[in-house]
């Protein structure tokens, strides 16, 4: 039995209009608020990593001039503003060192920033973060170093200095406090310290330790493949059994300092570049759909997938490291950040409103992320400040990645994206591929509904079954990531009860190829996700062949080379998947064999 799946090209797009006309800049000034001296949510009132944010953005206007953000960025009494708003109360809250919990859920501490800003509001009840602060001290420190070039007057700059040299002596940013392997919240500390007070000798020295904190970590903190566990400290928490790729990211962005570091004399330890390179080539080639968004295989599941202020903030930091200097990565890896970031730039011109402003969710999905769409703002800002430097570059390589240890296979080429898990928190897992994504990012074969993704049923044997209670489930491929043209094989076991099956896939950029048979011969039974509305031509002879035309996105056709029983099912909605809401259900005779053919047109 063979199933063909063609997913045919999209069409061509106008070109976009110049990233400086992003209606996000306009919308942003309009909320500047005369009384606050800050800036407004969107929705919400003034925080401190919107205005630290639109701080840096209005500095580089400066630097830069309107290449790269709009001339009217280029206000220098609205930076002098900014400043003054975030080193005093409620945005920066001083007073004597407070001891620091690592274990304390709501870090609170003094002297730090808090969540609020803008004058006349109070901090006694203000939310802090540990990753506050570095955001906050790096946009000051970036405004006391433009100096002259901002007009920023003495008096600022005298504050500015001593508000982020007092918050960087805090314990929490000792370089042997690097919390959960997040080098990034110390190492931007760090360099905003060394921003106002010049010394690099410090900095250099600090970060060497900083990075010996991480690497005591690296064992704990990553898998054999570069899969990043978010809780290094406990094996067991499920959260560890999938990557968590929007934080790898963080984490590994605080290597973004190793050529300054290097170039002003700091050496690495043995080993130290490989570790590094590796991992950063696992987020190049294993992280991104070629769509530019995250593939969101994560541990945290509905908690964070599809988050759009976690895509910017994962976007801004896979910019940072694709652009380091030094030969920190292969050609091939900066290569392919490059094309990424142009695909970035493509999808947030497609999703972001007339605003400029992304939705909250990827897909309209759900989220069980409270502090999701408190400002979509700060995601959609975050999403334009990493595709400010975007050129043109070439369509992205075929990329494919394996982990070991979080057994999942990920693949992504210039026509779909798709991966294959054997565990998911809250969505399909087994030896099928999850979800089917086209070219521009569309779900045109869902994204993983338990009740709404491919399968195939054969007795009690579900092919994407991974959750059902006493299935077991195996994947084996060549482990790490990088081109597909030398990782295009995928082995799967799926066992429960009496009954198991063996699948064997080839991927390659057209598409990919199932085969396999089960230990016993059973009716079988295909699950086919059509999306939520679609035009569904079914033709049947020696082969069933369905053509699938989505109202949004690329057409598809399904062929099985056997003659099969074709109904059309509706399924409820599922808020993790609200993409699909109709499957395909192919009945076929008692049989051994298994296969599915993909291609993309």
């Amino acid at each position: 039995m063979t199933a063909l799946l063609v997913v045919a090209p999209a069409g061509a797009a106008e070109p976009p209009p110049p990233l400086t006309e992003a209606p996000l800049y306009a919308t942003m000034l309009d909320r500047w608020s005369p009384t606050a001296f800050a800036y407004r949510g969107l929705p919400g009132p003034p925080r401190t990593r919107l205005n630290s944010l639109m701080l840096r953005l209005h500095v580089r206007a400066v630097l830069d001039g309107p290449s790269v953000v709009p001339a009217s960025y280029a206000d220098r009494r609205r930076i002098a503003e900014l400043v003054d708003t975030l080193t005093q109360p409620p945005a920066f809250r001083d007073g004597p060192y407070s001891r620091y919990d690592r274990n304390d859920p709501d870090q609170s501490h003094r002297p730090g920033f808090t969540q609020a800003a803008g004058r006349g509001g109070s901090s006694r009840n203000a939310a802090q973060h540990i990753a506050i602060d570095p955001e906050a001290a790096i946009a000051l420190a970036e405004a006391y170093d433009a100096g002259t070039k901002v007009d920023l007057p003495a008096r600022l700059r005298t504050r500015i200095r001593r508000v982020v040299l007092r918050v960087a002596r805090h314990r929490m940013f000792a370089p042997d406090q690097v919390r959960i392997g997040q080098l990034l919240w110390t190492a931007e500390m760090l360099w905003a310290k060394r921003l106002v007070d010049g010394d690099l000798r410090a900095f250099v020295r600090d970060y060497r330790r900083a990075l010996d904190t991480q690497r005591r970590l690296l064992p704990r903190l990553l898998t054999r493949d570069a899969g990043y566990r978010y809780v290094p400290n406990d094996r067991a928490n499920r959260i560890n059994l999938m990557d968590t790729p929007e934080y790898s990211l963080i984490a590994l962005a605080g290597a973004q300092y190793l050529p300054q570091a290097l170039k002003a004399g700091m050496r690495l330890r043995a080993g130290e570049r490989t570790i590094y390179r590796r991992w950063m080539r696992r987020v190049v080639w294993g992280s991104f759909g070629d769509d530019g968004t995250l593939n969101w295989d994560t541990g945290w599941g509905a908690d964070r997938r599809y988050l759009t202020q976690y895509w910017g903030w994962a976007t801004v930091e896979l910019q940072a490291i694709g652009t380091m200097p030094g030969g920190f990565l292969p050609a091939a890896d900066r290569r392919r950040v490059a094309a990424l970031c142009g695909r970035v730039r493509a999808r947030y011109q497609e999703l972001a409103d007339r605003r400029g402003v992304l939705p909250k969710t990827l897909y309209n999905a759900s989220t069980r992320f409270r502090a999701s769409g408190s400002d979509q703002a700060l995601g959609s800002l975050r999403l334009l400040r990493s595709i400010a430097d975007c050129g043109d570059a070439p369509a992205p390589t075929a990329a494919a990645s394996f982990d070991r240890d979080q057994p999942r296979y990920a693949v992504t080429t210039s026509r779909y994206s798709t991966s294959v898990v054997s565990w998911s928190r809250d969505l399909t897992s087994g030896v099928l591929p999850t979800r089917l994504v086209d070219a521009g990012g569309r779900a045109i074969g869902g994204l993983g509904g338990r009740r709404s993704s491919f399968d195939l049923q054969a007795g009690g044997l579900r092919l994407a079954g991974g959750a059902v209670a006493g299935t077991r489930v195996r994947l084996s491929a060549r482990p790490g990531s990088g081109p597909l043209a030398s990782r295009r094989s995928l082995r799967g076991t799926i066992t429960r009860g009496g009954q198991q099956a063996n699948v064997r896939f080839r991927f390659d950029e057209a598409g990919w190829t199932l085969s396999g048979r089960l230990r016993r011969p059973a009716a079988r039974r295909w699950r086919i996700p059509i999306g939520g509305s679609a035009r569904v031509t079914v033709h049947r002879g020696r082969t069933t062949v369905l053509r699938i035309r989505p109202t949004a996105g690329s057409s598809w056709q399904v062929l099985i080379p056997e003659r099969g029983r074709v109904s059309l099912a509706p399924v409820s909605r599922d808020p993790l998947d609200p993409t699909v809401r109709r499957v395909a259900v192919i009945a076929l005779p008692r049989g051994r064999a298994l296969g599915l053919r993909v291609r993309v047109a």
